[in-house]
């Protein structure tokens, strides 16, 4: 009958379904274990909310193994190494790139370059959010290219429009 073919289809093969079920399995896995990061990462920031503990590793317990972790959340790993006082300066820096970014976004012609330094942001800041920020060693080398990128380039552009780039080069 009709019904029993389309059940067929929908039918996964026994190893394509235990396949799913180890992935299914190894998320949950993970949702788990940074939800545990995450509240001892609490109970750590409590011990010295105000000027943090200093350390980015503290142990967690799983069963019976002890594994020196870290947060897995920016926001967490700031507040417990620097406290709340380095999370508010922190947070205002963050701030403070992101508002001269956008002031620049609207002054300058080329509004790519200001984009790809806002986008680079959120994206590792979003990133930051579920990994170690301390090991995030890519997105942070990445920004930082762009960063300097777009210091060269506006630099190139101040010293073309005075007529002073010819003579800085040669």
């Amino acid at each position: 009958s009709e019904t029993n073919v389309g059940r067929q289809e929908v039918n996964l093969p026994t190893q394509q379904n235990s396949e799913l079920t180890e992935v299914s399995r190894g998320i949950m896995e993970s949702d788990n274990m940074r939800k545990e990061l995450w509240q001892n990462a609490i109970k750590e920031i409590k011990k010295e909310p105000v000027i943090g503990t200093g350390i980015t590793y503290f142990d967690n317990h799983f069963g019976s193994i002890v594994l020196q972790q870290s947060a897995h959340n920016v926001i967490l790993e700031i507040w417990l190494v620097f406290g709340g006082l380095g999370f508010a300066v922190y947070l205002f820096l963050m701030i403070m790139i992101i508002v001269y970014l956008l002031v620049h976004f609207l002054k300058f012609k080329h509004r790519a370059i200001f984009m790809l330094h806002l986008l680079s942001i959120v994206s590792i800041l979003i990133l930051a959010l579920v990994q170690p920020l301390m090991v995030m060693f890519y997105p942070s080398t990445i920004y930082w290219l762009l960063v300097s990128w777009a210091y060269k380039y506006t630099i190139q552009r101040k010293l073309k429009k005075r007529g002073l780039y010819e003579k800085c080069i040669s």
